[in-house]
């Protein structure tokens, strides 16, 4: 991860969980995925405990319905 590990780019977020950058790009656009810092124009971090709970939301288990 980056130099502080509470924080990851949107290229560590494609790398560790699989999500596009595009895509990670095209939620924020759209005001959904998961919460993130705007540091300046161009530099876009991810929480990672931020990244955790939106994960945590999604989780399926089988045999419930939603």
């Amino acid at each position: 991860m980056g130099e502080n590990s509470r924080f990851m780019t949107p290229r560590e977020v494609e790398q560790k969980y699989g999500i596009a950058r595009q895509t990670l790009a095209n939620w924020r656009a759209a005001g959904r995925g998961p919460a993130y810092i705007k540091v300046s124009r161009r530099k876009v971090l991810y929480p990672v405990s931020e990244l955790n709970k939106w994960l945590i939301e999604r989780m399926v288990i089988p045999g419930r319905v939603a």
